[in-house]
């Protein structure tokens, strides 16, 4: 009998709801992500695909079933036990989330003083480092306001990755961006895993960029992942609204209540 290596389970969410006050966006959603693995989120505006990453990221607590974190729940984890998730865990937004005042070095600076590595030498030498990664080295003087869109992307992702997490979210990493910068971003942060050796979650809208990027792709619509498989098994996917999303058809089940 063949040695099957086990497979290390990194998040596992069964039967899971959340949303925004009294309405549901999420919808008994089960889904799981192994170690290593790169996983792409698409799906129709609107559908829930940064709910998602928030509820993985524990910033927004489902409101029926479990999310479990290296079969750990999530949602039950003392401070203690959220601050050890949370420093393994890496994050950028749509819009940054940077600080526009502070340099491009500052912006490094600032977590991790906040993390408890001051303002030192070996604070100075991590950030640097981490510029130098994504390919800003030599502009840590820089203001926000003064970088290119591609530079600040490159920015958040330096900052997503200054405490060497296990996981990183990204949402919409190239929102915005022209199609050349926004295939440099998708190369850089394909470098980083390889680099970094992390797991991935993406949220995109460029299905190009998913089936480079990524092992496993869903299309989540109707609050669960309609289909959730190897870039192959997309391809081949003659589920309705698989078909239509991955082929940008107008007609079909995702446009079928829409005014056109």
């Amino acid at each position: 009998m063949a040695y099957q290596a086990q497979v290390e389970m990194v998040y596992s969410l069964t039967e899971l709801s959340a949303g925004y006050g009294n309405t549901p966006v999420l919808d008994r959603l089960s889904w799981e992500l192994t170690r290593g693995s790169f996983f792409s989120v698409l799906g129709p505006s609107g559908s829930g695909k940064t709910l998602f990453l928030k509820v993985l990221a524990g910033l927004v607590p489902p409101t029926l079933g479990s999310v479990l974190v290296h079969g750990n729940r999530l949602e039950t984890m003392g401070r203690s036990e959220l601050a050890i998730f949370r420093s393994k865990l890496g994050m950028t937004f749509q819009k940054d989330g940077l600080f526009d005042s502070l340099t491009c070095l500052e912006n490094l600076l600032f977590p991790l003083s906040e993390r408890g590595v001051s303002r030192t030498k070996e604070a100075q030498k991590k950030a640097e480092k981490a510029l130098d990664e994504v390919g800003l080295a030599g502009q840590g003087a820089l203001r926000v306001f003064e970088m290119s869109g591609g530079m600040q992307k490159r920015l958040g992702i330096a900052r997503a990755l200054l405490f060497s997490p296990e996981v990183i979210l990204y949402d919409e990493p190239t929102a915005g961006l022209d199609p050349v910068t926004a295939r440099s971003i998708y190369q850089l942060i394909l470098d980083m895993k390889s680099l970094h050796g992390m797991s991935v979650v993406m949220v995109t809208s460029d299905v190009k960029a998913a089936f480079l990027c990524s092992n496993r792709i869903g299309l989540l619509w109707k609050g669960r992942f309609e289909m959730a498989g190897s870039v192959a098994e997309v391809k081949a996917s003659q589920n309705e609204a698989v078909s239509q999303f991955f082929h940008a058809r107008l007609q079909g089940p995702l446009t079928e209540n829409f005014d056109r």
